[in-house]
């Protein structure tokens, strides 16, 4: 190597994200199911809205028919609990809810597909 050509080093880079969960309006309409002390689905829900940076409001769904029930505000810190489970989609939530309730992978898919085409 010629003594005028500088070697040139890559860095890798040192800065760590302090916070790595989408803020506010990331979190607004996933879906999810907040687990029991068994791991099973307590009940099902969609984040509707944040009211400020740590408090969002969550839309309940009933188990029986999917019909909306209650709403409830909920903590950051409750949503990225490990007895939260977030989806991205609809289509995975119902894919997971179907699974969890013994249903083979092509029932869920099947279950997920025909959930997205009804009105």
């Amino acid at each position: 190597m010629a003594d005028n050509v500088k070697k040139l080093t890559v860095k890798k880079p040192t800065a760590k994200l302090e916070n790595p969960l989408p803020k506010g309006p990331g979190l607004i309409g996933m879906f999810g199911h907040r687990m029991d002390d068994n791991d099973d689905i307590q009940n099902q829900f969609v984040i509707l809205r944040e009211v400020n940076d740590a408090t969002y409001v969550i839309q309940l769904f009933s188990y029986l028919d999917g019909r909306p029930t209650d709403c409830e505000i909920v903590t950051l810190d409750e949503l990225i609990s490990k007895r939260i489970k977030l989806y991205a989609s609809e289509w995975e939530w119902i894919y997971q809810s179907s699974k969890r309730n013994g249903g083979s992978q092509s029932e869920a898919m099947l279950d997920a597909d025909e959930h997205m085409k009804r009105p």
